[in-house]
C-alpha cells in the first residue's frame, strides 16, 4: 500500500493526498532539470568570462579575437539550449505535441 502524504489532521484545509513515490519522482524530475539548466548555463558561459577576464588581466596584450567570437558564440547559444533541456524533461509535453502532429499528419493524408 503506497504512503501517502497529506495535511495535518487539526488543519482547516482540504485535505491533498498524493502518492508519495509520484511526489518523490517530481521533486527528482525537478532538481535534475535545475541542475542541468545550471550545468548547461556554466558550460556555454564560462568560456566568455575566462576569455575575458585574460584580456582584461593582461591589460589587453592578447587580442583573441577568434577565441573571443567563438566564445561569444557559446555564450548566446544557452538561450537555444535552454528550451532543449525542457523538451528532454518534460515528456507529457513531448508527447501531447507529438500526437497532435500526428494527428494533423493522419488528417491531411486521407
Amino acid at each position: 500500500m503506497p504512503r501517502y502524504q497529506s495535511l495535518p489532521q487539526n488543519s482547516h484545509h482540504e485535505v491533498i493526498r498524493a502518492p508519495r513515490a509520484m511526489t518523490l519522482t517530481s521533486k527528482r524530475s525537478i532538481v535534475r532539470m535545475a541542475i542541468s539548466v545550471t550545468v548547461g548555463f556554466i558550460v556555454c558561459w564560462l568560456p566568455f568570462y575566462v576569455v575575458t577576464a585574460v584580456r582584461i588581466y593582461s591589460d589587453y596584450q592578447y587580442k583573441l579575437k577568434a577565441v573571443k567570437s567563438l566564445t561569444l558564440v557559446m555564450a548566446l547559444s544557452h538561450s537555444v539550449v535552454n528550451p532543449f533541456v525542457y523538451i528532454v524533461f518534460s515528456r507529457r509535453a513531448v508527447g501531447a505535441a507529438f500526437n497532435h502532429l500526428c494527428q494533423r499528419a493522419k488528417l491531411r493524408c486521407c
